[in-house]
């Protein structure tokens, strides 16, 4: 087994444990949360709505999906999505990508925080600049519903609004534990 497939394999052993019928976001996503001053509840039920991957152990983000002019694309390796990611993005333009765990858009986002389409997918990184939006798009709204929305469509309308319903829906099975909280997050 190779390195990336250990790094996964411990990415999604480190995910989601059970508490009840509720979810806990794995420390990774709160370390990045506090890191962000975002709620890791929605960091979370974001990286859920864009990438949830149905493992023989459940339904989990994925680090290596990719949205390709509407169509998902999921991969068993950080070395296939790669590939896949360059051809996409030199086939289709970046505006028709979406890469990673956060689903970034190569041509709106992914190119101004990443070298290359290849290192938006590593999972760490992906999620700090996910984080990063939502808390852009929360200081824009002054709420983290809509940040959410916009995450997902900045100029808003139906897509967003089904979006914010869907991560409702995922943020009412999500428990954060007390010390998952950032604490310097500003809510409404």
């Amino acid at each position: 087994m190779n390195i990336i497939r250990l790094l996964a394999a411990a990415f999604i052993s480190a995910s989601v444990p059970l508490v009840g019928n509720c979810e806990v976001p794995p420390p990774l996503y709160g370390q990045i949360a506090w890191q962000e001053g975002v709620p890791v509840n929605y960091l979370y039920a974001i990286a859920q709505t864009e990438s949830n991957t149905e493992l023989t152990i459940g339904f989990y983000p994925w680090p290596w999906i990719l949205n390709v002019a509407g169509t998902p694309k999921r991969f068993a390796t950080y070395q296939e999505a790669c590939s896949e990611a360059n051809s996409a993005v030199a086939k289709y333009g970046g505006k028709s990508v979406d890469i990673g765990i956060g689903q970034l858009n190569w041509g709106y986002n992914g190119h101004k925080y990443f070298a290359t389409p290849c290192d938006s997918l590593f999972p760490r990184r992906n999620l700090e600049v996910a984080a990063m939006l939502l808390r852009t798009h929360y200081q824009a709204t002054g709420d983290w519903l809509e940040a959410a929305g916009m995450y997902h469509r900045p100029a808003g309308g139906e897509p967003a609004r089904r979006y914010k319903k869907e991560i409702e829906r995922r943020l009412s099975k999500i428990t954060v534990a007390p010390g998952q909280k950032a604490p310097y997050v500003v809510t409404k």
